[in-house]
């Protein structure tokens, strides 16, 4: 078996794009309180653990791809992984508005506490709310289902192509197709 160098470790910067796009917003790993290097080795690591698994799924797309293609990949395979990363931190920014409200509710909306995720002062229940957050998030192994999600992202959201339109599209399709050959007629 012949195994081409370049389109490797191609295929690996662009698992990397997708890995590190969302590990750069994901929650509790994307803290300003871990160091940039450690989350860079974070997703280089987990790029590189997850690459046997992933390279085949890549197909041949980037087989004597243009440079302007491989361009498009890189934008796609980032942005797929800041949309997963950005899922994930949607419930963390419930939760930090949960806690301003309920900080304001029972009068300790003014004392500014230590921020936890970000670099602004949050108030002290916002600030309590969301150490326990993450933490639930590493101590129920959480940020495993983030590693699966990413794997998982693979198979419906293709590599390259931007946030899945295709398998989107054909999966409406279906689903009207389904809707308007239902027994009974349309119901509005």
């Amino acid at each position: 078996m012949i195994i081409n160098v370049s389109e490797s470790i191609l295929g690996i910067f662009m698992i990397f794009c997708r890995i590190g796009g969302c590990l750069l917003i994901a929650p509790g790993l994307s803290s300003a309180r871990v160091a940039p290097r450690i989350r860079l080795f974070i997703a280089l690591t987990v790029s590189l653990a997850l690459a046997p698994m992933l390279l085949p799924k890549l197909g041949d797309g980037l087989r004597n791809a243009s440079p302007a293609d491989t361009m498009w990949w890189i934008l796609c395979e980032t942005l797929t992984g800041l949309a997963i990363g950005l899922f994930g931190r949607s419930f963390f920014f419930a939760l930090e508005t949960m806690g301003s409200a309920i900080a304001t509710m029972i009068g300790l909306g003014g004392i500014p506490g230590t921020p936890v995720a970000d670099n602004e002062a949050e108030s002290i229940a916002g600030s309590l709310i969301m150490l326990v957050a993450t933490m639930l998030v590493f101590a129920t192994d959480l940020h495993w289902e983030l590693f699966r999600g990413l794997v998982a992202s693979y198979d419906r959201i293709p590599a390259g192509d931007p946030f899945g339109s295709r398998p989107m599209l054909a999966g409406l399709g279906r689903g009207l197709i389904k809707f308007a050959a239902r027994p009974g007629g349309r119901r509005v």
